[in-house]
């Protein structure tokens, strides 16, 4: 069996804890009304409940919460081996601002009520979903939002003298909606419950204590992981009380065998790579080799999701979600070609790959003017640098400016269409012919982007 052991990983259900930059954390049943990250890690996952019908039977009432909860222990055994990670689950009702838009404000500063929010330039990841109905049958969706606190997520493709700057369509999407059954419900409930046991050994049939319900906090080291168990050393006892618990292992998945809910949610495996990309782009003391690493980690579950999204799914987009299915198809593919020339570098071979995810991200997301400026952008990088007359950059400048049509107020936008103008009044050695500009349209470049400069800002 796999094993392999992790030094300073501390788990604390519903404790705040002061970590160093190199620790993970994880916080169980933390409270919504109050919530929190560990600022210290370079990177956190929050995850909030999963809201579900008023009308469910009794028998399954705390199966969106619990549903939460084991999103976590996945996500947990998934990221750990990015380092500087840390991993909240809060416990709330949605109806009562246990929410996206009332949290998110809160862990990025812009709001009070946070017990710890995200250190300035800290990389997020947000997951929540909802349980819902729709005649006889269950459904459940999962939406995403990851954010730097303070940074906007782009990519930076110099080109001779001048630099152009990718952005992505979005950072949220909502997954497409999965149908579930009760039966998968009742697993998720037989799941939690075994996750909230402390075994003397990591097999089922040794010893073991119940970790109480809501009654935090408790604080762990995780001292071990072997497969799909974590060993808990304890480091403090809840005020109050009088539980010890005894170093134990704790089994945060089911066996690939059984009910799986990675295989259930295929969107999981987005979360693990957008931890890996961000856990490459936060600064901190992490080395090339390191960084290079999350990154091949982040691509290789990129792969995954791509290849499973379709796995029990609806099709049909859901209305009432803000982005829409699409857009969960569209950024991870755009997230993918950020990733590559991050790795890779921005090399001909890189942006030709890079370029590729953009087009086909833009087909899927047509309406994005982000998405048509990114397979540009990459499209007149590369064949600047190729300088061939079959491949002049002047079709893509053009789609730059549709682009810019789309979205006259993006400053970014405005700051590629001039880099672009730059670009084109100054062409490269060995130009060929076919590339020349006449007088007259030389003149007329340089009016466009005069006009243009004063709009790009800063």
């Amino acid at each position: 069996m796999p094993h392999r052991t992790m030094k300073s990983l501390l788990v604390g259900l519903g404790l705040l804890i002061a970590l160093p930059s190199s620790a993970h954390a994880i916080a169980f049943s933390a409270p919504c009304e109050a919530p929190y990250v560990f600022s210290n890690a370079a990177v956190n996952v929050v995850v909030l409940p999963y809201s579900q019908p008023a009308a469910f039977k009794e028998t399954l009432t705390k199966s969106g919460e619990q549903l939460a909860a084991l999103v976590q222990l996945e996500s947990m055994l998934a990221i750990a081996k990015y380092g500087s990670i840390g991993l909240v689950q809060l416990v709330g009702d949605p109806r009562e601002g246990c929410t996206p838009d009332e949290v998110l404000p809160k862990l990025l500063g812009q709001k009070d009520g946070a017990m710890e929010a995200l250190r300035p330039g800290g990389g997020l990841v947000l997951v929540w979903g909802r349980i819902y109905e729709s005649g006889a049958d269950l459904f459940v969706q999962s939406f995403i939002r990851f954010v730097r606190r303070g940074v906007n997520e782009t990519i930076d493709i110099p080109v001779a003298n001048r630099t152009l700057r990718g952005q992505l369509t979005s950072q949220a999407f909502a997954c497409t909606p999965r149908r579930i059954a009760v039966r998968d419900l009742e697993d998720v409930q037989k799941q939690y419950a075994s996750a909230r046991l402390l075994h003397a050994q990591p097999d089922l049939s040794s010893a073991a204590v119940k970790l109480p319900e809501g009654a935090g906090p408790f604080s762990f080291f995780i001292t071990d992981v072997r497969g799909d168990w974590v060993q808990l050393e304890p480091i403090a006892r809840s005020p109050g009380r009088n539980d010890r618990f005894q170093r134990g292992w704790l089994q945060a998945r089911t066996p690939a065998a059984d009910w799986s809910l990675r295989r259930q949610l295929p969107e999981l495996a987005f979360v693990e790579a957008a931890v890996g990309y961000l856990a490459a782009r936060v600064p901190r003391d992490a080395s090339a080799q390191q960084r290079n690493g999350a990154l091949t980690s982040a691509t290789a579950a990129l792969s995954e999701y791509l290849g499973r999204w379709r796995e029990n799914a609806i099709l049909d987009t859901d209305p009432s979600a803000p982005t829409g299915t699409a857009f969960a198809l569209a950024v991870p593919r755009q997230l993918g070609g950020f990733i590559r020339l991050l790795k890779d570098g921005v090399t001909d071979a890189s942006l030709e790959s890079a370029q590729a995810d953009f087009q086909r991200a833009a087909m899927q997301a047509p309406h994005s003017a982000e998405a048509r400026a990114l397979t540009a952008l990459a499209g007149f990088a590369l064949s600047y640098r190729r300088a061939r007359a079959d491949q002049s950059p002047r079709p893509f400048l053009g789609d730059l400016q549709i682009a810019l049509g789309a979205d006259p107020g993006n400053k970014i936008l405005i700051a590629n269409v001039v880099a672009a103008y730059d670009l084109m009044l100054t062409p490269p050695t060995g130009m060929p012919a076919n590339w020349s500009v006449t007088g007259a349209e030389r003149q007329e470049l340089t009016r466009q982007r005069d006009a243009l400069k004063p709009l790009a800002g800063s």
